[in-house]
């Protein structure tokens, strides 16, 4: 098994985080785009369910920290992901107010008006994609370093034991 130090393995998964929530964004654009209503909400609310949770997950977690100081990293994530999920649950609204001013029939009689409407809404949504994607990676990022500090002084802490612990056996075995 390959372990990577605490710096190098921060940097990866935060990398690699980036990458997974913006590819996932692309493509849920493109979906937003061309696909109806009916096919984007369930992606849509199962991003939202992912991303609640994981604002549930920052907000339970901070209860349980004893230090003020080290509740501000997590509380901060746990709005982050909460404002990213409630934009993102805009976006489904607006892509049934999209769909049905689109299918409204005077809105389809006059061009200008459906292609202005079109163009307005596809704006709403993007803008609403664009920032719950924003938020969300602030508060990853946020998290993803508050962990790896953490990780990292766990790792120091047990460093430092291991080494009495070692070193009171060799004096041990010196001595007899």
């Amino acid at each position: 098994m390959i372990i990577l130090p605490p710096k190098l393995a921060s940097i990866t998964s935060r990398y690699l985080s980036y990458f997974i929530i913006f590819t996932a964004a692309c493509f849920y654009c493109v979906s937003l785009i061309s696909e109806s209503v009916e096919k984007i909400t369930l992606v849509g609310l199962t991003v939202f369910g992912i991303i609640a949770g994981l604002s549930a997950l920052c907000f339970g977690f901070v209860s349980v920290l004893k230090d003020s100081e080290e509740k501000s990293e997590p509380t901060y994530a746990g709005e982050k992901y909460l404002h990213s999920s409630l934009l993102l649950a805009q976006t489904i609204f607006l892509k049934y107010v999209e769909q049905s001013v689109l299918s409204l029939s005077f809105i389809k009689s006059i061009p200008l008006v459906y292609k202005s409407s079109q163009f307005f809404l596809g704006i709403c949504l993007f803008g609403s994609l664009v920032y719950a994607t924003y938020f969300c990676l602030y508060a990853t990022n946020s998290l993803n370093d508050f962990l790896w500090k953490r990780y990292e002084i766990r790792l120091q802490k047990s460093n430092k034991l291991y080494k009495l612990h070692d070193n009171g056996k060799r004096r041990n075995n010196i001595t007899r």
